[in-house]
């Protein structure tokens, strides 16, 4: 091991190599979950005078303009959904316990997101409609590269693996500080630092 500041333009960096499973393709799946990460929380409310008994709602959200797009995926997915319209989005609600169950380990709060953990156990095509799904949610495109906002240093620092491992392609990282308030529609919000990913698929790692 050598301290960054010994690192040469001689030296090598190098990852974990990924060994994937076989049969495993399940792109519609993987998908979602990368919008819900990007996107997305989740409701588990208890019943009033029923003992033990929850309700469970698996949520994303988007724009307007995206309606269509997360509409015609949820489709694929098949499974049964209701939307709300509010001023500025589309709500998109799944009641499913299983889902819910699913995605708790990612994490609530768009700041204390994680990557799920079966994520490292996914063939790269997983791995990839994860990618699709994330970057649909809060990414974009500009010219050549590909660039991902999150307040959340461990979501990002996971992105950053993730692309390098897919698109055999060295993803950079950002941090960027801001002010502790912001003023939006007139009204003063809190924010707080946020990172970004990029990486353009032109530039290969060998």
């Amino acid at each position: 091991w050598k301290t960054a500041v010994n690192i040469t333009k001689y030296d090598y960096v190098g990852i974990t190599a990924h060994t994937p499973p076989e049969n495993q393709e399940n792109y519609i799946f993987w998908y979602i979950i990368g919008r819900y990460t990007g996107d997305g929380w989740y409701l588990k409310t208890k019943r009033k005078h029923r003992k033990n008994s929850y309700l469970y709602k698996f949520i994303i959200c988007c724009g307007h303009h995206e309606f269509d797009n997360l509409r015609e995926k949820l489709n694929l997915f098949g499974v049964h959904y209701n939307f709300t319209k509010t001023r500025a989005v589309y709500k998109f609600y799944i009641c499913s316990q299983e889902l819910v169950s699913f995605v708790e380990p990612i994490g609530k709060g768009a700041s204390n997101k994680i990557l799920h953990p079966k994520l490292f156990h996914e063939s790269l095509e997983n791995i990839k409609a994860f990618l699709d799904g994330l970057w649909d949610s809060d990414g974009c495109v500009i010219g050549t590269k590909f660039k991902l906002s999150t307040t959340s240093k461990k979501l990002a620092l996971g992105v950053q693996y993730l692309v390098q491992l897919v698109y055999n392609s060295p993803a950079k990282l950002y941090k960027i500080k801001t002010k502790p308030t912001c003023i939006i529609e007139n009204r003063v919000c809190q924010q707080k630092d946020w990172y970004q990913v990029v990486y353009d698929p032109n530039a290969v790692s060998y």
